[in-house]
């Protein structure tokens, strides 16, 4: 009976470090990153095909949209600095 209790325990922290809030957070900061990028390539793609300009705001807006990514990785990653202390 005690080692079926030790098992239990053992897997309920098993699932408790599982649900570690900070992963998440770090997981949305590689998200953040990649969707600051896709979306400004994607923007700038749809702007240059309407208006026949390719690449021109597609160059464009892949650097904002990666500056804006980059902007929100450290806006979060300073966020964590803080309630870390």
């Amino acid at each position: 009976m005690k080692e079926l209790e030790d098992k239990i325990k053992q897997i309920k922290q098993k699932e408790d470090s599982s649900n570690n809030p900070e992963r998440f957070d770090y997981s949305r900061l590689l998200v953040d990153l990649f969707s600051g990028l896709i979306v400004g390539a994607s923007l700038g793609y749809f702007i240059d095909k309407s208006l026949g300009t390719l690449p021109l705001t597609l160059f464009l807006f892949t650097i904002l949209g990666t500056a804006g990514g980059f902007y929100n990785f450290y806006k979060h990653l300073k966020k964590f600095e803080i309630n870390k202390k």
